[in-house]
């Protein structure tokens, strides 16, 4: 079926299978719904980040490989069975999050189809692929309902948010810009 005969298909029957815009483009609202819909199944009982992360790695034998330096160009590795997220030791663990759910958004959205291929990702660059990950791994961390009902409650200290969401000062700055608040 053709890309856009898919994303047609999407919009009239709301299929969940992966519908790609013409030029390959995920569309932002599905990214939302498809973090929502690994919230909702990893983050219930109120759980921490990482027992969100550790109940998904265990379902999709996944890992995390601490590495020294900052500069390590790939960020993700994705096997046929199993994946590998790399991390800096030199990195907090709130940033840590918001990279670990970036990562699982490359993982959610961008390897449905590739067979016995290993996909790797890197950090460099901002192309539409770091967008949507980006996109998912701040609605997986700091869900927009949740963050808004927090700015009533806390105002605009991007500190108070950052811890309440356990991500970095950086990234609730973000979420509050992209958000339109404050």
């Amino acid at each position: 079926m053709c890309v856009f005969c898919e994303k047609i298909l999407f919009l009239i029957t709301g299929d969940v299978t992966m519908p790609r815009m013409l030029d390959g483009e995920i569309p932002k609202n599905f990214v939302r719904n498809k973090a929502t819909e690994v919230r909702k199944k990893y983050f219930k009982d109120y759980r921490s980040p990482q027992d969100a992360f550790d109940a998904i790695f265990c379902e999709f034998n996944g890992s995390v490989e601490y590495v020294e330096g900052d500069d390590r160009e790939e960020t993700l590795r994705v096997y046929p069975n199993s994946f590998v997220i790399f991390l800096p030791l030199s990195s907090s663990k709130a940033r840590d999050n918001f990279t670990v759910a970036h990562e699982l958004g490359h993982f959610f959205l961008h390897t449905e189809d590739k067979g016995d291929e290993i996909l790797r990702f890197t950090r460099r660059g901002s192309n539409r692929r770091e967008w949507e990950a980006n996109w998912f791994a701040a609605e997986l961390l700091m869900p927009e309902r949740e963050f808004k009902k927090a700015v009533l409650e806390l105002g605009c200290d991007e500190i108070e948010l950052a811890s309440k969401f356990d991500v970095s000062v950086a990234a609730a700055s973000v979420r509050l810009s992209s958000l339109g608040l404050c």
